[in-house]
């Protein structure tokens, strides 16, 4: 009874776990959308990341890959 009871707990974390990580990958994918597309619109590397929260780093090495 305690091992089924331990493993359904264990299943109910690792799902919370799973859409946790999951929403915060979804999130990041949309900042480096968003990101693209204001650099598309010729904006600031800096203003960027200050809206977008991603690193002026990473914004740059999007602009190497465009």
């Amino acid at each position: 009874e305690g091992i089924e009871k331990g493993r359904k707990e264990g299943i109910k974390e690792g799902k919370a776990e799973g859409i946790k990580e999951g929403k915060a990958e979804g999130e990041k994918k949309k900042g480096f959308e968003v990101a693209k597309n204001l650099l598309k619109k010729d904006m600031d590397i800096k203003t960027i990341a200050e809206i977008t929260g991603i690193s002026e780093s990473e914004i740059e090495k999007l602009v190497e890959t465009e």
